[in-house]
C-alpha cells in the first residue's frame, strides 16, 4: 500500500512538474502524460535498483524546488525542460522497454543536454552549480556520442542489485 501511494506521489510530481513548467501546449498534452509514465518507469525500472540511481534520484529531490523555480522564472528553461523531456523520451522508452541497445545517443541529443546544463549554470544556486560541474566532469557528456542508452546505463549505473536469496534452512 505504501509502495503505491510512493508511486502515485512520484507520478503526481512529474505530472505537475511538466506541466506546470509549461506555459505552451503541445499537441493535446497526451505526450506529456505519456512522457510522465515513461519517466516514472525510469525511476523505478532504471535508477531506484542501483545504488548511483538512488543517488541521483535524491539529487533530484535536492533541486526539485529550485528547478521548479527557475521553470516558472525563465521561460527559456521551461521551454527547454519540456523539449528535452520529449525529445530523450523515445530513447528512455526503448531503455525501460528492453532495447535500449538499439537506441544511440545523438550529437544532436547532447547539444540539448549542454545547453540546457549552460543554461543552468548561468541562474542555478551555486550548490546546483557544484553539482553540475562534478557530474559534468565525471561523465563528460561528449563521451556517450554514439552510444547505445544501454551502455550509457551500464557505465553511470553500474548493473542493478539483485537480491541475494536466503539459505534453506
Amino acid at each position: 500500500m505504501a509502495r503505491c501511494r510512493k508511486r502515485y506521489i512520484v507520478l503526481g510530481s512529474i505530472l505537475a512538474a511538466v506541466l506546470l513548467l509549461t506555459t505552451v501546449t503541445i499537441g493535446t498534452g497526451r505526450e506529456l502524460v505519456k512522457s510522465a509514465h515513461v519517466y516514472l518507469r525510469v525511476h523505478d525500472e532504471v535508477l531506484l535498483p542501483t545504488e548511483a540511481g538512488r543517488r541521483y534520484i535524491d539529487i533530484g529531490w535536492a533541486f526539485n524546488d529550485e528547478m521548479f523555480q527557475l521553470g516558472t522564472q525563465y521561460p527559456d528553461i521551461r521551454e527547454q525542460t519540456v523539449v528535452l523531456l520529449l525529445t530523450l523520451e523515445p530513447a528512455f522508452e526503448a531503455l525501460v522497454d528492453g532495447r535500449g541497445d538499439e537506441v544511440t545517443i545523438s550529437v544532436d541529443n547532447i547539444a540539448l543536454i549542454e545547453a540546457y546544463s549552460s543554461r543552468l549554470l548561468e541562474v542555478g544556486s551555486p550548490a546546483l552549480q557544484r553539482t553540475i560541474l562534478e557530474e559534468m566532469a565525471r561523465y563528460p557528456l561528449e563521451t556517450f556520442i554514439d552510444v547505445t542508452m544501454e551502455a550509457a546505463r551500464v557505465r553511470v549505473l553500474g548493473f542493478p542489485l539483485e537480491a541475494t536469496p536466503s539459505p534453506m534452512p
